[in-house]
């Protein structure tokens, strides 16, 4: 995070102005003549300063690795959704089980992940939904989502029209999942490469 990363800066820049005070107030204006009592004040002006210090720099270095940690949890969170994604998504590509429940189980992994992200944008992922890597994961993730959503559009039709005897035979659903299958395979591999871009984005934003 860059604004401890600077206060770390500023501390060891009042160290240096702190140095430079207590040489000219001590030695060149030569306020406290008596050499005995000169030393006696110049070691304890360095040993507030450096105390005060040490304190100052201990508590960014407590902040930045309390946010580090919480930054690493997101980052492991946003991994976790990405592979439950593809599960989701494995698990029906041989055979659609339940195509509502994977609209929905993939619509609830990409909502979470987008909470993830957008949430921690400000923070602790500063400007990560401004990453290239991102926003083309999250266009593929998109497109995933929509073109699963028309099968299953698709799929209430061809039920709808079964149950009327109006429609086409059974076997047209089956057509239809074939072409859904065949219709996102290319953008799954897309998305699986994308991943590692996403991933290293997040990565960088970790302090």
């Amino acid at each position: 995070m860059r604004k401890y990363k600077i206060e770390k800066i500023t501390a060891w820049v009042i160290i240096f102005l702190g140095i430079i005070a207590i040489y000219f107030i001590f030695i060149f204006f030569d306020i406290v003549p008596k050499t005995d009592q000169k030393i006696t004040f110049i070691i304890a002006s360095f040993g507030a300063l450096f105390s005060i210090i040490q304190f100052w720099i201990s508590s960014i270095s407590r902040r930045m690795d309390f946010i580090k940690r919480i930054q690493y949890e997101e980052y492991l969170r946003v991994r976790e959704l990405i592979q439950i994604f593809f599960n989701h998504l494995s698990e029906n590509m041989v055979q659609v089980r339940d195509i509502h429940s994977l609209v929905r189980q993939l619509n609830n992994t990409r909502n979470e992940l987008s909470v993830i992200i957008n949430s921690n944008n400000k923070s602790i992922l500063s400007g990560v939904t401004k990453n290239q890597s991102v926003i083309n994961f999250g266009e593929k993730l998109n497109e995933v989502i929509i073109k699963t959503d028309k099968f299953r559009l698709e799929s209430d039709r061809f039920e709808k029209a079964k149950n009327s005897s109006k429609g086409k035979p059974d076997w047209s659903i089956k057509i239809e999942e074939m072409n859904w299958r065949n219709d996102i395979l290319k953008d799954v591999k897309t998305l699986h490469e994308l991943k590692y871009d996403l991933l290293f984005a997040i990565e960088k934003k970790i302090i």
